[in-house]
């Protein structure tokens, strides 16, 4: 048995087969389409198109072969790479080079042998289209080698292709990942801008008006004073102050680093259900402390996003668990019926999604016809 010599350039072929990733990738239609028209062009039961690696030689696409691969030492296809034209064995028993080839002499019986080389765009051989018979056969056809050129032609084409989808395919992902970050950076930006807006909210205006109120107080117990009018002031502060707190902590929950972040989400969630008329049940068996003001912000806007969804769906009923562990696990159900999607919909689950991936955290939904639920993991610490 004759083995094949390895080409001057086979480290650089070997490095151009494998930028294109078809070693050991799946069957693909397109492939085993050309496979079955050689067979048939060339009236043999085997053809193959193979690419030949370091040490074997793998198939891409088969006819009536069991094997994935063989060894590249008695890969006929080896010899194939170092022609430039179409070779034939028109009887390899008889053949000096293959008449001992385990192919040739074991359950395969190699008898007749054709195939041409597989073109890179850079001009490496990276394989061939071959087809096989059991039985010796004569020369093929000036017709049917040029079909087996157009054949091999068409898998470097194939392959071609595969290199711009790929490309295409990174690009996508790649401009799908500067856009999260963006959108991760803009949120990031906001709760910067709300946290400032809340501060001023609650220190200059809020305390304002709570030094006024306290003047009130202590103009209410003077004689020379009208009580009523000063009561009715009073209570009018006193609205204007709850208010202003509502506003503040709708923007930002608080402005304390340390504070418990999961009360805050239980009291907000709690006030947002009765004002919008939604019967909520808040699991309480399992309390945990939320300190890191960066993940309770995070999680306390993905709440607020989610009951703004439910309200807009018309939900009548709300659950919500908290619990912590080696990292903070929210479950959040509701019982929408046919959701329905529209803008303001989309751009809000956009936001839990975009503030999932912030925290580094994963999530889970389930939509069924008379309920939807959110299971969201977030890490405690977010880098």
């Amino acid at each position: 048995m004759k083995i094949a010599p390895l080409s001057f350039d086979e480290e650089l072929r070997i490095k151009d087969l494998q930028s294109y990733s078809i070693l050991d990738s799946e069957k693909e239609k397109d492939y085993d389409d050309l496979v079955d028209l050689a067979s048939q062009i060339c009236d043999c039961p085997i053809a193959l198109i193979t690419f030949i690696d370091k040490e074997r030689q793998w198939f891409k696409a088969s006819k009536k072969m069991k094997e994935n691969e063989t060894s590249r030492d008695v890969a006929l296809c080896s010899h194939t790479i170092l022609q430039n034209e179409v070779m034939v064995v028109k009887d390899a028993q008889s053949d000096e080079r293959f008449y001992d080839n385990p192919l040739v002499t074991g359950e395969l019986q190699i008898g007749f042998y054709a195939g041409t080389p597989i073109y890179s765009s850079s001009g490496f051989k990276l394989g061939s289209v071959c087809v096989i018979d059991n039985v010796k056969k004569d020369e093929l056809s000036d017709k049917q080698k040029n079909a087996l050129k157009i054949i091999a032609s068409q898998v470097s084409k194939l392959l071609e292709l595969r290199v711009k989808n790929k490309l295409i395919i990174q690009q996508k992902e790649e401009q799908i990942e500067t856009e999260k970050r963006i959108a991760q950076l803009i949120l990031s930006e906001s709760d910067k801008k709300d946290n400032f807006v809340a501060y001023e909210l609650h220190e200059n205006l809020a305390q304002t008006l709570a030094a006024a109120k306290l003047l009130l107080e202590s103009a209410e117990n003077s004689q020379n004073n009208q009580p009523y009018f000063i009561l009715k002031s009073k209570e009018a502060i006193s609205s204007m102050i709850d208010e202003m707190k509502s506003l503040s902590k709708s923007i930002i929950p608080t402005t304390f680093e340390k504070a418990d972040y999961y009360w805050i989400i239980y009291e907000y969630a709690i006030q947002f259900c009765q004002k919008n008329n939604i019967d909520i049940t808040f699991d309480e068996h399992n309390i945990c402390k939320i300190n890191n003001a960066a993940v309770g912000l995070n999680l306390f806007r993905i709440v607020q996003h989610r009951l703004e969804i439910s309200k807009l769906c018309g939900a009548k009923k709300v659950y919500i668990s908290i619990q912590s562990a080696k990292e903070i696990s929210l479950d959040f159900r509701d019982d929408i019926e046919n959701q329905q999607q529209d803008f303001h919909l989309t751009l809000l689950l956009n936001k839990i999604t975009t503030r999932v991936e912030l925290g580094k955290g994963e999530f889970d939904k389930k939509n069924n016809p008379t309920s939807n639920s959110l299971f969201i993991k977030l890490p405690l610490l977010i880098e």
